[in-house]
């Protein structure tokens, strides 16, 4: 897994700023400490105007104000000699149509096949009903036992959760520092913005967390205006996100990957000779 932290950053922004739009009194909860009137006027801003997030520089003052995403920096940090190999698991979710089947104790049960961990829903499909009462079989692995509206042979829909053994893994850990900037012509809003930004990434830090970012640290500075979009004059100011985040890949499928690409390319030369 390559993550495009760009796209999370994305995500996170526009979401969050969607909610504000549809409710604007947050606003004023935000800025609750100021006394400013442009509060208010930033307030009435977000009330009838979209704040565009992109990647990179914006190409045209059309697009102000905006949020762009920026690299900063990124390096590997060193975890072993060469790439780390591990063999993993992981949690996934699955639904899927099963046929009721009897056992030797005239019990009725689904055989999924994997390594359960829990189960969410149960629907059996036949007389519409939900089955609420049901137990992982303990004995043999991915079977679950149904206590209730059950008959041999009955269609039932389970969604549930397995634990997913992956193969061995090679990758690092990419330390990042990613610039979300702030553009106005109207150096009020870029510090509004600004502070409306820093709220949204503190709001959204357990996110970041959970999306696999380790330690995400925010840093704020100004930056110089940009000549380029004279006559109007820029006003910048940047959020710095600091972290690191896994970057990795299955060793076999990369392998079976370039073994087709460099017969593609063989192939090619042989027919261009």
């Amino acid at each position: 897994m390559i993550p495009i932290v760009e796209e999370l950053l994305e995500n996170i922004i526009e979401t969050q700023l969607a909610l504000i739009k549809a409710d604007p009194n947050i606003i004023e909860k935000i800025f609750n400490y100021s006394n400013s009137n442009y509060t208010k006027d930033f307030k009435d801003f977000i009330s009838n105007n979209d704040i565009a997030v992109i990647k990179n520089f914006p190409r045209t003052t059309q697009t102000f104000p905006c949020y762009c995403i920026m690299l900063g920096e990124e390096s590997e940090r060193p975890e072993s000699l060469g790439d780390y190999l591990e063999t993993s698991s992981d949690i996934v979710g699955e639904t899927n149509i099963y046929q009721i089947l009897q056992d030797e104790n005239n019990e009725f049960y689904i055989d999924t096949g994997k390594a359960l961990t829990d189960v969410t829903t149960i629907n059996n499909l036949t007389n519409g009903k939900e089955i609420q009462e049901c137990a992982l079989d303990e004995s043999v692995t991915g079977r679950i036992i149904l206590k209730e509206y059950s008959d041999l042979n009955d269609t039932v829909e389970a969604t549930f959760h397995y634990t997913q053994e992956d193969m061995a893994k090679s990758g690092t850990l990419m330390e990042f520092s990613y610039r979300i900037e702030c553009w106005s012509d109207n150096s009020n809003f870029v510090v509004y913005m600004y502070h409306l930004l820093k709220f949204i990434m503190l709001y959204k830090r357990q996110l970041l967390i959970e999306s696999g970012i380790v330690t995400p640290i925010l840093r704020g500075t100004d930056l110089e205006p940009v000549p380029d979009y004279m006559p109007t004059f820029v006003f910048r100011r940047s959020l710095l996100i600091q972290g690191a985040i896994e970057n990795y890949y299955d060793s076999e499928e990369i392998k079976n990957a370039f073994y087709t690409i460099d017969n593609i390319v063989l192939t090619q030369h042989l027919y261009e000779q």
